[in-house]
């Protein structure tokens, strides 16, 4: 299971207002990198990725190995807590 701090959320949410106005079938999907886990834009969920419903209305795919709680650091930087 997966969840979002507030701060995620509002990253998460700004970046998708931002690509969607270039791209409006785009969405966010999150994924690990090794330690750390990485935001892509994609147009369709990973079979086994979650759809996660954020505040916003907008919708954040998430990969299966994904879990724990997402925030946010400098620069927006997303960081998987335990």
């Amino acid at each position: 299971m997966v969840t979002f701090t507030d701060r995620a959320a509002a990253s998460l949410a700004r970046s998708a207002d931002a690509a969607g106005r270039f791209d409006p079938g785009v969405r966010i999907r999150i994924s690990r990198e090794g330690t750390t886990v990485r935001a892509s834009f994609v147009h369709e969920a990973e079979d086994g990725d979650a759809v996660v419903h954020m505040p916003d209305g907008s919708e954040v795919a998430v990969a299966s190995d994904v879990h724990g709680t997402i925030d946010v650091g400098e620069h927006d930087t997303l960081m998987l807590l335990a």
